[in-house]
């Protein structure tokens, strides 16, 4: 997917998003976010029967939704639900991927194919679940971000918890470059994964553990995020 020359970079993209709030490019790495910026959800296929409308109509203003996983895998949801939230109103449509131990080159071209115009685009690093895929290394996650800076002149938004970023992965130049979007469902700010000095997201709800609220009108229980 490349950016058009008029886009914003993400950072800033993400910041007007949440109305000069969510994801800015401001230092937050110790002070309570601030509360209006819970207007924001992560999802895939694994959330049924989407109410645009209701999505609108209750404040929700970013949407990140799975495109990929891997080398071959699409969310059969992502096109779709892209097509009709936009055609609701939904301001602002991230993509994101889920990224395994395969050619990190060959997943950013598949990713980006799927992901189309989404207005920013994130990389999903964590365990992976499947018997018979490997985990994401750090080699690989680092060809993956590099490939999609080089498709749209920006680093991606990674996604991950402080665990999986400072355990599984070693310390990387080319990934502390890239928007940090931590997962911790805790009530308080979560910390920081020792390669990032400042992060721009906290996924602080899977839905069920986290503060609340833990549900989007239209969507239900879900994750949920805010900076």
């Amino acid at each position: 997917m490349l950016l058009k020359n008029n886009q914003l970079p993400v950072e800033r993209m993400i910041k007007q998003a949440l109305i000069l709030v969510f994801m800015s490019a401001i230092v937050q790495s110790a002070g309570e976010p601030p509360e209006v910026a819970t207007t924001a959800t992560d999802i895939s296929h694994y959330q049924k029967n989407v109410n645009w409308c209701q999505v609108i109509e209750g404040g929700l203003e970013i949407v990140i939704h799975k495109a990929t996983q891997g080398l071959r895998y699409v969310d059969e949801t992502y096109i779709q639900r892209k097509e009709a939230a936009r055609a609701a109103g939904l301001k602002y449509w991230g993509a994101y991927h889920f990224a395994d131990g395969t050619d990190g080159t060959a997943q950013a071209q598949h990713f980006l194919k799927i992901a189309g115009d989404a207005d920013f685009l994130a990389i999903d690093l964590e365990t992976n679940p499947s018997k018979s895929q490997t985990t994401v290394t750090t080699e690989e996650a680092e060809k993956l971000a590099q490939a999609i800076r080089c498709a749209t002149g920006k680093y991606p938004v990674i996604y991950g918890s402080p665990n999986f970023l400072d355990n599984y992965l070693t310390e990387s130049k080319i990934l502390a470059q890239c928007p940090l979007w931590v997962a911790n469902w805790r009530s308080y700010p979560p910390s920081l994964p020792k390669m990032w000095n400042h992060w721009v997201l906290w996924q602080y709800t899977d839905g069920n553990r986290g503060p609340e609220p833990h549900v989007v009108p239209g969507i239900g229980a879900c994750d949920r995020d805010k900076n």
